[in-house]
C-alpha cells in the first residue's frame, strides 16, 4: 500500500496478500472440516492434527498474525528510520488506517446481536482491550479483531523503538526482549495460561513487531543483498518445516512449556521470510505481481471480512463434497472458487468504500527526506 510517509515497496504488499490468504485458508480448513466430517458446526475444541507436511502449514495458518506483526514493524521503522516524524501525525495515521473498519465492523455486529450488546463490553473493544476478558463477543463478527487491538498497543512502543534504533543502540532493545521472556516465565510459573499468554496478548506479540523494526534497521543501513533472493525457497521451506515441527508437537492447542519461546520462533522465522522475499520480488511474474499488489492493498479489508463468509459458508452448507475428492481437496476447492472470489468482492467494497476515503485523509509525519534504499 502507497503511503505518503515512505517509500513504496511492492514486495510488502506481496506479502500483506500472502499472510491474508493463509488466514483465509486456515479458517476454512477449520470451519468446513467438522460439517464435512462430524456433520455438525465447529467448536472451539475442535483441532485437526495430519502427519502431511504441506497441509500443517494451513492447519497452524494462524501464525499469519505474527507474519502481519512482523512486517508491520518493519514497514513503520523503514519508513521512519533518518527522518524527524511528528507522533502525532503519525498516531493520527495510524487511527485513520486502523479504525473505521474496525468500527464498522464492530458496530455492525452490535447492530446485528442486539441482545448481546453490553456496554461495557464495547468500551473494552473501543479501548482496545478487546483481546483481553470483558471485550464483546460477536461470533464471526469479532472473531479477529483480538489482533488489531494487540497491533493497536504495540504502536504504543514505537516511539522507543525508533528513539533507540535512529541512534544505533540495540542493548536496550535486546533488554527489553529478555525483560518480555522474564514476563512470560513469571506469569506461568504463577500459573497463567501459557497460550492465552502468547498467543491471544501484547506480550506475547512483542518481540514479532520488535524483529520487523530491526529488519528495517538492518534494511537502512545496509540494504538487502541481492544474493539473499536466491536462499527465499530455501527459507519458505524452512518456515513450513518449522510450523510442521510445531504441528507434531501439539500445534495451537498445546500448553507444554516450550510455547513460552514460540512466539519468538515465529518472530525469527517470519523475519528471515520478509527479508528474503524483499529481494526475492524482483523475480515475479508480471500479472502474480499485479494480482498480489491489489490483494496486499486490500488485505486489511480481506482480514476483517474473511471470517464472516467463512463462516456463512460452513453454517449454510456452501462447500463440495465431491466423493472422489478427499475432504482436505474439497475443503480447498472450496475456499478457492467459492470463499475467496466472495471475499475478494466484498473486501474490495469495504475497501474503496469505507477504508480509502479515510487513508486519503493521512497526513505527512515525516519532516525531513532520506534517500530511499533500494531492494
Amino acid at each position: 500500500m502507497e503511503s505518503p510517509n515512505r517509500t513504496y515497496l511492492p514486495a510488502v504488499d506481496h506479502l500483506r496478500a500472502f499472510a491474508a490468504l493463509l488466514i483465509l485458508f486456515y479458517h476454512c480448513y477449520h470451519l468446513f472440516s467438522p460439517p464435512m466430517v462430524l456433520h455438525r458446526e465447529w467448536q472451539s475444541t475442535d483441532w485437526v492434527h495430519t502427519k502431511n507436511f504441506l497441509l500443517a502449514s494451513v492447519i497452524e495458518g494462524h501464525t499469519a498474525v505474527s507474519l502481519f506483526l512482523v512486517i508491520s514493524g518493519f514497514i513503520l521503522t523503514y519508513g521512519s528510520l533518518g527522518r524527524n516524524i511528528s507522533y502525532r501525525g503519525f498516531y493520527w495515521n495510524r487511527f485513520l488506517r486502523l479504525f473505521p473498519l474496525f468500527f464498522f465492523i464492530l458496530i455492525t455486529g452490535a447492530n446485528a446481536f442486539r441482545s448481546q450488546f453490553q456496554i461495557g463490553g464495547f468500551l473494552t473493544s473501543v479501548l482496545q482491550f478487546g483481546y483481553l476478558s470483558g471485550g464483546l463477543e460477536f461470533g464471526a463478527w469479532t472473531g479477529v479483531l483480538w489482533s488489531v487491538s494487540v497491533e493497536s498497543h504495540l504502536y504504543l512502543l514505537f516511539p522507543a523503538i525508533r528513539h533507540f534504533l535512529s541512534s544505533n543502540r540495540l542493548w536496550p532493545l535486546l533488554q527489553a526482549a529478555v525483560l518480555i521472556w522474564v514476563a512470560r516465565l513469571g506469569a506461568m510459573a504463577l500459573g497463567a495460561n501459557i497460550l492465552d499468554v502468547t498467543y491471544w496478548t501484547a506480550l506475547g506479540r512483542a518481540d514479532q513487531f520488535l524483529a520487523g523494526a530491526l529488519l528495517a534497521w538492518l534494511l537502512h543501513r545496509y540494504g538487502i543483498p541481492r544474493r539473499l533472493a536466491f536462499f527465499f525457497p530455501a527459507i519458505l521451506l524452512g518456515a513450513m518445516a518449522v510450523l510442521y515441527g510445531f504441528h507434531r508437537s501439539g500445534g495451537y492447542p498445546a500448553q507444554q512449556e516450550w510455547r513460552v519461546a514460540w512466539p519468538t520462533i515465529e518472530a525469527v522465522v517470519w523475519t528471515a521470510f520478509v527479508a528474503a522475499y524483499l529481494g526475492f520480488v524482483r523475480y515475479v511474474p508480471l500479472i502474480l505481481d499485479i494480482v498480489l499488489r491489489f490483494l496486499g492493498r486490500i488485505s486489511y479489508s480481506i482480514y476483517l471480512v474473511h471470517a464472516i463468509v467463512v463462516w456463512i459458508f460452513a453454517r449454510k452448507g456452501w462447500y463440495f463434497t465431491i466423493p472422489a475428492l478427499s475432504v482436505s481437496a474439497n475443503i480447498f476447492l472450496t475456499a478457492v472458487v467459492g470463499v475467496l472470489p466472495v471475499v475478494v468482492l466484498v473486501s474490495t467494497l469495504t475497501y474503496y468504500t469505507i477504508e480509502q476515503p479515510f487513508l486519503s485523509m493521512r497526513k505527512r509525519y515525516n519532516m525531513i527526506e532520506k534517500v530511499p534504499v533500494s531492494v
